[in-house]
């Protein structure tokens, strides 16, 4: 056991360094300010706490609803801990922390992988993780990227080891991922079947930490709700960012667009240009030409004079809310907007019927072909400064082939007998499921929370078919 924990150790170790130089190599040479990347979401994760540190008040700096729960809380409490300690320091103190936590996850991968492995092959594939960007480049941003990855081997490792305490640190990283964005419970059915079989331990008493963290985490997500809710209006809303009293674009007109576009759109900056044109007084991404182009590059359903129409008119009905903003009269949905919102609603249902096999099967196949043939190798290292490089093209070459072996594999498991990784795998599809066919416009980094739990479901599909091969080729000699 001893030896077990040192070479471990090495493997923590090794990822450690590997990932520290890589990501301060990287903000060098992008000049980055503490070593952190900045994005245009950073504000609605970091704001709300230091507003509450600031005077009491969770809430971000925009005007509205949504201001106040926009985000969950995980990724700000996170930050509000470094920065109440740290102050303008608090960006690369959180990233050595987000590195460290990696390094335990990588401590406890090779233990994970023996479940499904040898002991010997456990540590190529923890070494391969350790050593492959794709796996964790975003642990210098600040947003949930950073830490989800790290989070689902976590749970992945606690969930698959029977010691006594697995069930409350399965409930605590449940709730935590909750906390980080909600949608990841998608990921969770090996986790809640897990949790199912051992629901007399759940609640005994026997061992007090199961209930009470049940207890606690329960009333957390209750309460979060509960606030979401009294904002909102609604329950069950897992991103809540549009709301009738927003003083921004993502008011419920916007939200209908948008599903107009899903029916052919999978491009969400597209998607922001063009909407996003129809607030500021910038008519170049909704100009007739602009939109010709456009409607004979998507294969779109709807004529361009018709689109052009629409948005003119969402145009006029934006600027509209944008002096009643301005005069501080703004209160809810104006009449416009409810009427260009019914035509946005109806457009969607009657192109979505008219046009089945684009809505219900080619824009979801466009979605995911568009991130399977991405490399998820996403620091400015790899995407600005060295690409074209032989060695660096030859790396993203080396992940988008070993990413799509891996979900591969992760979906064939669906089909075999290991009950746990069919669970594992269910999880996978559900998630894919959720970002192709029902989200459809993403980012690439969407993929990037599930690719641990892809990692171990596709080494432990491919090992069996490997094995199995080698084991039938010496039966024959």
């Amino acid at each position: 056991m001893r030896s077990l924990n040192r070479k471990a150790l090495l493997v923590a170790a090794i990822g450690f360094m590997v990932a520290g130089c890589l990501h301060l190599l990287n903000a060098w040479v992008s000049d980055l300010p503490q070593g952190i990347h900045h994005t245009a979401d950073d504000p609605s994760y970091l704001a709300p706490v230091e507003n509450w540190l600031a005077n009491g008040t969770w809430k971000d700096n925009s005007a509205g609803a949504s201001s106040y729960v926009q985000r969950p809380p995980l990724m700000g409490i996170i930050h509000g801990v470094f920065y109440g300690l740290f102050g303008s320091k608090s960006a690369i103190i959180t990233f050595i922390f987000l590195l460290l936590i990696h390094s335990v996850a990588l401590y406890r991968l090779p233990a994970l992988l023996q479940h499904f492995v040898p002991e010997k092959t456990s540590y190529y594939l923890a070494y391969l993780y350790a050593l492959t960007p794709c796996f964790w480049g975003f642990l210098s941003y600040q947003i949930t990227e950073a830490i989800s990855p790290t989070l689902l081997l976590l749970l992945l490792s606690v969930r698959f080891n029977d010691q006594r305490n697995s069930i409350f640190w399965v409930v605590f990283l449940l709730t935590c991922i909750w906390f980080l964005r909600p949608v990841l419970v998608l990921l969770a059915p090996v986790f809640l079947v897990f949790l199912w079989k051992r629901r007399a331990n759940l609640i005994s008493f026997s061992n007090w930490k199961n209930p009470l963290i049940v207890v606690l985490s329960l009333l957390a997500i209750v309460g979060w709700e509960t606030r979401k809710a009294g904002y909102m209006g609604e329950w069950g809303n897992p991103h809540p960012i549009y709301h009738v009293n927003n003083q921004s674009l993502f008011r419920p007109a916007h939200a209908s667009l948008s599903n107009v576009f899903r029916v052919w759109e999978t491009r969400p900056e597209v998607i922001h240009r063009i909407a996003g044109s129809c607030w500021t007084g910038d008519s170049t991404a909704r100009s007739l030409a602009s939109l010709e182009l456009y409607v004979r590059e998507r294969s779109i359903p709807i004529p361009a004079p018709e689109l052009h129409r629409l948005l003119a008119e969402y145009h006029a009905v934006n600027q509209i809310v944008l002096h009643q903003i301005e005069a501080g009269r703004l209160r809810g949905e104006t009449t416009g907007e409810k009427q260009i919102r019914i035509q946005f609603d109806a457009l969607a249902e009657k192109l979505a019927k008219e046009n089945r096999f684009q809505y219900h099967l080619r824009t979801p196949l466009i979605s995911m072909k568009e991130l399977f043939k991405k490399s998820q190798l996403n620091l400015e290292l790899f995407q600005l400064h060295y690409r074209g490089n032989l060695v660096v093209e030859g790396l993203r070459w080396f992940c988008v082939i070993l990413l799509n072996l891996l979900f591969l594999g992760t979906f064939l498991l669906l089909f075999g007998k290991n009950n746990d990784l069919k669970w594992l795998a269910l999880g996978a599809i559900l998630y894919c499921f959720y970002l192709f066919y029902v989200q459809r416009a993403n980012e690439d980094r969407y993929m990037v929370p599930m690719l641990p739990l892809v990692f171990i479901g596709g080494c432990s599909f491919w090992w069996k078919v490997i094995f199995s091969k080698r084991r039938k080729a010496v039966q024959s000699d």
